[in-house]
């Protein structure tokens, strides 16, 4: 972004938070950590030759893409030291495709990403903004993608729980007696049993 340095001073200044990218592809953002993984381990070999290639629609004005200018910074950041071609197709509705490639002496090693449908910048977007909330400051989908710990989101206070009074057994006729059952079950109390009447000697 061309401002900035200007644009995280007044987020700062009104303790809110931004989540700034050239593009919200979750897809598109792993496959720029691979991008930077591909160059760290090509840098070393003199022999391979870098380059970018993006495909987009035939109405899309800028060229190259800032995806594909995101790519190249992201490269040459993780230690690629020498120039990274980038070319720009526009033709017919192309949704979007990049494309990174390494190419030695007798061999060629890219990695693509294809977009399918324009939807998912918008998905994409939406899950950045949710991860946003409780946060403050400048961020972007590397600390969206990185991060370790969730969003903090405010503690609910749980509705006690009421507890009902214990069950009691409900009297009702059971063949003209009076016995008990129990309310849960629906079945006979049990009978109490009778008392034992002592025998007197009879005189």
């Amino acid at each position: 972004l061309a401002h900035e340095a200007a644009l995280r001073a007044e987020v700062e200044r009104a303790g809110t938070a931004v989540l700034a990218s050239a593009n919200f592809s979750l897809g598109m953002n792993l496959f720029m950590l691979l991008a930077e993984d591909a160059a760290s381990r090509f840098g070393p070999h003199a022999d391979f030759g870098a380059w970018i290639h993006e495909l987009h629609h035939s109405a899309k004005k800028d060229a190259p893409s800032g995806t594909a200018l995101m790519l190249q910074r992201a490269m040459v950041d993780a230690g690629y030291g020498r120039d990274i071609d980038v070319a720009a197709t526009r033709a017919g509705y192309i949704p979007g495709t990049h494309t990174i490639g390494f190419d030695g002496p007798s061999e060629t090693v890219t990695l693509t990403h294809q977009v399918r449908d324009r939807g998912v910048f918008a998905r994409g977007a939406l899950e950045a903004a949710r991860w946003l909330v409780g946060r403050r400051g400048w961020f972007t989908m590397r600390d969206f993608l990185t991060a370790s710990e969730p969003s903090p989101r405010p503690a609910r206070s749980r509705p006690r729980r009421r507890r009902s009074p214990p069950r009691q057994p409900a009297a009702t006729g059971c063949n003209g007696c009076s016995r008990l059952r129990d309310a849960r079950t629906g079945s006979p109390a049990p009978r109490a049993a009778a008392p034992r009447r002592s025998r007197l000697p009879r005189l």
